[in-house]
C-alpha cells in the first residue's frame, strides 16, 4: 500500500464506535464481528460492490430450526424493498435445545452473502418466520475474524491485502500496488 494508506481488521462488539470515516460496510447495533477499515475509498467501494464477488460470512443464532425448504427459499433470494436479494448460502451448523428442560429450540446457521443491504440477514429470516437472536460476521472475503477479541484491532499485512484483492476480483486499486 502507499504511504499513509491503511487496512485494518477489527472485532467490533455491539455499540462500539471507532474510525467511522474509513469503515468498509457496517454492522448494525445488534450485531458484532469482523469489520475492515481503510482510507482507500476505491478499495472500499470495490469490496462492497456485489459484482466483485466479496463474500461475507456470518454465524446467526435464530429461534427455531429452519427446514431445508426454508433454507432453499432464503438461498434463492427473498424480496426486500421491492428487489430480490442475490443468491446466498445458508447452512445449519447446530440445533440447540435451551431453556428449562431444553424445550426451546434454536439453531446456529452459517450465512454467506455478497451484498449488504440494511439489516438484510435479519429481514430475510424474519420474512420466513424466524427471529435472529445473535448475528456475528466471521469472514470478509478471505479474511477471518479468528482469535481477534472484541474491541481489538490489528493491521493487515501485505500478504493479507494481496490475497483479499486477488481473491475478490478487485482490480486497479491504490492498495493493489503495495
Amino acid at each position: 500500500m502507499n504511504h499513509g494508506d491503511f487496512l485494518y481488521c477489527c472485532h467490533e462488539p455491539p455499540f462500539t464506535v471507532m474510525l467511522r470515516d474509513s469503515q468498509v460496510g457496517r454492522l448494525d447495533a445488534d450485531s458484532e464481528g469482523l469489520l475492515l477499515f481503510t482510507n482507500d475509498g476505491k478499495l472500499s467501494q470495490q469490496l462492497l460492490d456485489p459484482a466483485s464477488g466479496v463474500e461475507k460470512t456470518y454465524i446467526v443464532k435464530v429461534n427455531g430450526v429452519p427446514s431445508l425448504n426454508c433454507l432453499q427459499q432464503l438461498s434463492d433470494g427473498i424480496e426486500l424493498d421491492g428487489r430480490k436479494t442475490l443468491p446466498a448460502r445458508f447452512q445449519i451448523l447446530e440445533e440447540l435445545h435451551e431453556g428449562e428442560n431444553g424445550m426451546m429450540k434454536r439453531s446456529r446457521v452459517q450465512v454467506q452473502i455478497h451484498e449488504g443491504r440494511f439489516r438484510q440477514i435479519r429481514r430475510m429470516f424474519q420474512s420466513v418466520g424466524f427471529k435472529v437472536k445473535r448475528l456475528k460476521r466471521v469472514c470478509f472475503g478471505c479474511l477471518t475474524l479468528g482469535e481477534l477479541l472484541p474491541g481489538k484491532i490489528r493491521e493487515l499485512d501485505n500478504g493479507e491485502v494481496s490475497n483479499l484483492i486477488a481473491n475478490c476480483r478487485i482490480r486497479d486499486s491504490v492498495a493493489s500496488n503495495p
